[in-house]
């Protein structure tokens, strides 16, 4: 039977929570945790063969062990505060959530989130994926109202990105 015009259908009370205002140009509905694991995982591939590539480079120059973890040590570190942190700043998205269409915008009013707030998003999307526990205990994994613990910390959230923008 279809609903006849004027008749409230299920969800039509969630649409005010889901609305948001301000001047970003994204679709405001939630992303499912399908799209947003793809996501995870294609930015884990393409950031293990951005790890892997050079310290295997160097690893024909660099003799001494200790050297060479210091050397993979370094590009660790600069990996993990550039590659999540810097693409969801300056572009609003890793490439994974972008192959994806998925934008990490500032929860207040849509717009582009600072270097600052995308890495504190980062290290507790990180220190929640390294401590399961606490990934479970905390929620991080399953949103609430779109949002998961790390974005809740940066004041952030994931949103489907427009076809046109």
């Amino acid at each position: 039977m279809r609903p006849m015009s004027g008749d409230r259908r299920v969800g039509d009370g969630l649409a005010p929570l889901l609305v948001e205002e301000g001047p970003a140009a994204y679709d405001p509905s939630v992303p499912g945790m399908f799209r947003r694991a793809v996501a995870v995982l294609v930015d884990l591939v393409l950031a293990g063969a951005a790890l892997i590539g050079p310290v295997l480079l160097v690893d024909d120059f660099v003799t001494d062990p200790g050297t060479m973890r210091l050397t993979a040590l370094l590009w660790i570190l600069c990996l993990v505060l550039v590659y999540a942190p810097l693409s969801n700043a300056r572009w609003g998205a890793t490439p994974g959530k972008r192959l994806l269409r998925l934008r990490v915008v500032r929860d207040a009013d849509g717009g582009r989130l600072g270097y600052g707030s995308a890495l504190v998003r980062h290290v507790v999307n990180m220190a929640t994926g390294l401590v399961p526990f606490l990934a479970i205990a905390s929620g991080s994994f399953v949103p609430v109202g779109g949002r998961t613990l790390a974005d809740r910390a940066a004041g952030s959230r994931v949103v489907r990105a427009r076809r046109d923008g």
